[in-house]
């Protein structure tokens, strides 16, 4: 007796290795048994000490555990996303590019304003003080805001500010300042 296995004939009780694979001749039939020592990998039969590239890491099959490490000079880390090499993205108002384990990051004008060091993205407007700030394609526009706030002598004055000057006290209210006689000063 013995067994046929892949063209070829083994007697009885014949045992070998194979890939990740025990096989042993038994009643006429070749039995296998998993190889503990070997991994698997996305369905494939990693030997063991075997080490193989994928992407951003590198990995390695060692007595039946896989190992898995990040490749810096290959790739970057980007709120811990993982960058091939070469590749470029955008994010708000910057442009990244992962060079070498990298990564390089330029603001990007037209497409940003920088507004007391704030990035500023396209058509964002905000508020400040007196005015209203408009971002449009990198520029920065800014507008007097008449009714949150009143001009005394060039000078901007929030709503419901007082102030005193000579003989008067003066208060701005909705855009509009009331001048008072302050009898006594």
């Amino acid at each position: 007796s013995g067994c046929e296995y892949n063209g070829e004939r083994y007697k009885e009780g014949h045992k070998w290795t194979e890939d990740c694979y025990h096989k042993e001749c038994k009643d006429g039939k070749v039995q296998e048994t998993w190889d503990d020592t070997c991994c698997k990998h996305n369905n494939e039969d990693k030997e063991d000490g075997v080490t193989w590239e994928e992407g951003c890491y590198s990995f390695n099959c060692t007595k039946g555990e896989i190992f898995k490490v990040f490749t810096p000079g290959k790739c970057c880390k980007h709120n811990n996303e993982d960058k091939e090499d070469g590749v470029s993205w955008e994010e708000g108002c910057y442009s990244f590019n992962c060079t070498k384990g990298e990564i390089f990051k330029v603001f990007t004008p037209g497409k940003c304003c920088k507004h007391n060091n704030e990035d500023k993205e396209d058509g964002v407007t905000w508020e400040e003080g007196c005015y209203l700030f408009n971002c449009t394609k990198g520029e920065i526009f800014k507008v007097f805001t008449p009714g949150k706030c009143c001009k005394h002598n060039n000078e901007d004055k929030e709503d419901g500010v007082t102030w005193e000057e000579g003989c008067y006290s003066f208060n701005c209210t909705k855009g509009e300042i009331f001048k008072v006689f302050t009898p006594g000063k």
